[in-house]
């Protein structure tokens, strides 16, 4: 089975509002963590713009990599979905320390949420999801979640 389209950036939002709660995170003061999230993943040049200062102080190597252009790889690193469907480790690993800067463990884990999602929505398989999941390293937490959410007319 698969889905025509990308799920919207208001989908996302519940399931990540959804999974915050089951973990116990409340939601703290400022721009709620995933919508932020859903920026950095969908439009990371806009996202990295917002967050260049904690960045260059936060993690100087990752910063260069994003930010100064003699530094960066031929294959872009941050672009749309941070290379999840490139089968790109290292880039998403890229997207999730740049939410973990900025929000904690949440952040990384909503980055893992938005790109399986995506995934799922893509692909409409559950068993090719787990697959690609274990291959980016999705966390444990997030492959669950979309499991209870998604077997057996769970869903959105």
């Amino acid at each position: 089975m698969q889905i025509s389209s990308m799920p919207s950036w208001r989908l996302h939002r519940l399931h990540a509002r959804r999974l915050l709660r089951e973990l116990g995170v409340e939601r703290g003061p400022g721009m709620p963590i995933e919508v932020f999230v859903d920026l950095l993943v969908d439009a990371p040049e806009e996202a990295l713009r917002l967050v260049r200062d904690k960045l260059r102080v936060g993690d100087r190597l990752l910063y260069l990599l994003l930010f100064e252009g003699k530094l960066r790889p031929e294959d872009p690193v941050a672009r749309h979905d941070w290379g999840a469907w490139r089968g790109s480790w290292a880039a998403l690993q890229a997207a999730r320390r740049v939410a973990e800067l900025v929000a904690g463990r949440p952040g990384r884990l909503l980055v893992d949420l938005h790109v399986s999602l995506d995934y799922l929505w893509r692909v409409g398989d559950l068993e090719a999801y787990c697959r690609w999941a274990e291959r980016m390293g999705v966390a444990e937490e997030v492959v669950g979640y979309v499991l209870r959410s998604f077997s057996g007319g769970g869903g959105a």
